[in-house]
């Protein structure tokens, strides 16, 4: 991202206020189907006698596709054998991802939005629902 193109996005900006939007992934989320999130401690003990070096795994298996919001990658969708610009799965794909196109290499983004905080509405009235309710089933 090119300097000025910082600054122009820059003067959009009104009040400066940062919200995030980001969530911990966790067994917590609202998962849906047989979907699941289990992070598992594999613990190594203390090598004897020499440097009593020992180590932490942290070992995750998960399903979160369409959990949340996700930004799809140019890697995300193929025809044939060929990703975005032509190219080649089998050229770019590895173990740990894409070596061209993949998320990683998006970078930074600076953008505007609307949040619509939609728990933080005021709930209806008894009266007001029953106006809604109405109007919806066609009395007035």
């Amino acid at each position: 991202m090119k300097p000025e193109t910082v600054l122009r996005a820059t003067r959009l900006i009104r009040t400066g206020e940062v919200i995030d939007i980001a969530h911990v992934l966790s067994a917590s989320m609202p998962f849906f189907g047989t979907r699941r999130f289990d992070v598992h401690t594999k613990r190594t003990f203390m090598n004897q006698p020499s440097n009593r070096r020992g180590s932490n795994e942290e070992v995750l298996i998960s399903e979160i596709g369409q959990v949340g919001t996700q930004l799809d990658g140019f890697a995300h969708q193929t025809i044939e054998d060929k990703v975005y610009n032509c190219f080649k799965v089998d050229d770019i794909a590895t173990r740990g991802g894409f070596t061209k196109v993949g998320i990683e290499k998006v970078g930074s983004l600076i953008t505007r939005g609307v949040l619509i905080d939609i728990a933080g509405l005021p709930t209806p009235t008894r009266s007001r629902r029953r106006i809604c309710s109405r109007r919806s089933s066609g009395r007035t």
